[in-house]
């Protein structure tokens, strides 16, 4: 994919908070093989950057898909039997409240 099809994009979700959850796709993406390096630390700077996800923000989605990588295996099966519902599983890693703080307003309809 070329700068300009990724820049065209990235345009759509600009003003949409699906804009988190691609950041938040792409940090696991690169933390999956285990071998995170500056190079893609600085590319999700970049695409935080555009889409306007603020340093602050970035950081929390940094903060979030960690936990939430160590957490979902432990709470998969309430996941898919809807025991617990994606707003309680961000309640329940304690980031509800600060992604409210950070300017992210969740809604799930599921």
């Amino acid at each position: 994919m070329s700068d300009e099809d990724l820049k065209r994009c990235l345009d759509v979700l600009k003003t949409s908070d699906l804009r988190f959850s691609l950041v938040c796709d792409v940090i696991a993406f690169t933390e999956s093989d285990k071998s995170y390096n500056e190079a893609e630390q600085q590319q999700i700077k970049i695409i935080a950057a555009y889409l306007k996800v603020s340093s602050g923000q970035l950081s929390l989605l940094y903060q979030f898909t960690k936990k939430a990588i160590q957490e979902i295996p432990k709470n998969s099966e309430a996941l898919v039997s809807e025991e617990t519902t994606p707003s309680n599983f961000l309640e329940s890693l304690g980031f509800g409240y600060k992604m409210k703080n950070a300017g992210y307003k969740y809604q799930f309809n599921i």
